[in-house]
């Protein structure tokens, strides 16, 4: 027998009906008095579960006659301190489809200035991974085109992120060459895959502590350009996942940014001070390839922010930077042939642990050996590499030296 409804599963089924169809002022009156007359629990309960863009989207102010839409975000604005973390993060989702008028930006001001401390990096992250090219630097940056509100904001983050301790990182990631074989590294079929990748982009997002760090904090910046809607990034996410990696934040470069390596890594840098401004909380890890200004890129970012940066990884797929074995250089750069010599340095300098240089090897290694190489001077070229990392992975000790 199922149970009987409860007052949400009603109020629910109402709201979904008038919702149905044409919408009519006099109906959307009545959304509104439901969800002011809702009990707190009930109020976040049909916010968690009715479909908040469709709602946002059915709910107008009129020309002649009353303006729901306004009464609507007024309603849901007053109400913000009853809001649950999650039902906060759908809330400002549904916010960012389509122009955010003033009543709207006003709404996310309320929403992140009553989130505080350790929720409000989990309320950022929430937003972050909505799996669109909604994200943080969308949403503060674009939707919010009021000065004194974006201000207020970022004042408010930097004060909240003050109070979180310890620090832990987020991993940026470049894409092409760099997780794919795709413009500068003809060793590789066209898209393969590196060997390795997933398995040391998850050793960075899981840290060096007996106890894993919470995942989720990867996010690739790349110079693929942004596209009204999304279109590009979304395609960049479905490739991803098609890869075996999980929806991620992506930020995008710009048309103008493919016309030289600089603009590429000018771009780039843009996003990450944008991006630093949103998470001070978290220091940065950046792995890109020596092809497309990634260097450059990840010079600067030093330059700009030396004590939030951890590392550097710069995949070497022109020859240009090769070294034999993968080692700090005086630009602050850590340069790797094999994504099991990135693991050695990553071990190295704290950021994993021997367990993980171990997982990223063995992964690496059964990867490797389903790549279909077109040429045997590449297969030879790529397995020997990888077979001196090996070796160092099998010179190394089990506790990293103090």
């Amino acid at each position: 027998m199922d149970p009987d409804p409860t007052p949400a599963d009603i109020q629910i089924e109402r709201i979904e009906a008038l919702l149905s169809g044409l919408t009519l002022a006099g109906d959307e009156r009545e959304i509104v008095a439901i969800l002011r007359d809702a009990t707190p629990d009930d109020f976040n309960e049909i916010l968690g579960r009715l479909d908040l863009e469709r709602l946002l989207a059915k709910v107008d102010d009129h020309l002649f006659g009353s303006d729901n839409f306004t009464a609507l975000i007024h309603l849901l604005t007053v109400r913000v301190p009853e809001m649950h973390l999650n039902v906060k993060a759908r809330v400002v989702n549904a916010l960012q489809l389509g122009r955010t008028k003033r009543v709207e930006e006003e709404l996310v001001h309320a929403v992140l200035l009553d989130t505080h401390g350790g929720d409000l990096s989990d309320l950022k992250n929430a937003i972050d991974r909505s799996g669109t090219h909604h994200d943080m630097e969308k949403l503060v940056f674009s939707d919010i085109d009021t000065r004194p509100l974006r201000d207020d904001i970022l004042g408010h983050i930097a004060r909240e992120a003050a109070t979180i301790s310890p620090r832990t990182w987020k991993v940026l990631s470049d894409i092409d060459d760099t997780v794919f074989a795709r413009l500068h590294d003809h060793r590789y079929p066209a898209k393969t895959v590196y060997p390795g990748v997933l398995a040391f982009l998850e050793e960075l997002d899981r840290g060096p502590g007996m106890v894993p760090d919470e995942t989720g904090d990867l996010t690739f910046v790349t110079a693929r350009p942004t596209a009204i809607g999304g279109f590009i990034e979304g395609q960049t996410r479905q490739t991803l996942i098609r890869a075996g990696i999980p929806p991620s934040t992506i930020l995008t470069g710009s048309l103008f940014a493919l016309t030289s390596h600089a603009r590429m890594a000018g771009r780039k840098l843009e996003m990450f001070s944008r991006y630093r401004l949103l998470f001070p909380e978290y220091d940065f890890i950046f792995i890109g390839d020596n092809g497309q200004g990634d260097a450059e890129f990840g010079r600067r970012m030093l330059e700009m922010a030396p004590d939030e940066v951890a590392a550097i990884f710069i995949h070497d797929v022109t020859g240009a930077e090769h070294r034999a074995t993968t080692t700090w250089e005086e630009d602050g750069l850590i340069y790797f042939d094999t994504y099991i010599g990135a693991a050695i340095e990553a071990w190295q300098k704290g950021l994993i642990t021997r367990e993980g240089v171990n997982r990223v090897a063995t992964e690496t290694q059964a990867a490797l050996a389903a790549i279909p190489f077109r040429h045997e001077e590449d297969r030879e070229k790529v397995h020997s590499d990888h077979a001196l990392d090996l070796q160092r992975v099998s010179m190394l000790p089990e506790t990293r030296p103090a």
